[in-house]
């Protein structure tokens, strides 16, 4: 039998290194590796021998980074 979730039940999405740098425009790993040591960059998670992000805490930062550019502030 499945499972039924209203939306503010879904759990967590997690995205790994490979998407993450294709959502940010198809950087390399190594400035996606520079950008996780900015400041405000969103934390990674370690998973066994992986590591992720939450899509909403990276939604969130990309909002925050187009707001900041828009205003002329980057």
């Amino acid at each position: 039998m499945y499972q039924t979730y209203r939306p503010s039940e879904l759990p967590e999405r997690l995205i790994n290194r490979r998407d993450l740098a294709g959502m940010l425009g198809g950087i390399s790993m190594m400035t996606l590796w520079r950008r996780e040591h900015e400041p405000g960059f969103p934390k990674k998670i370690k998973i066994g021998g992986g590591v992720f992000w939450r899509l909403s805490e990276m939604m969130t930062w990309l909002d925050r980074q187009a707001t900041q550019t828009e205003a002329g502030e980057v």
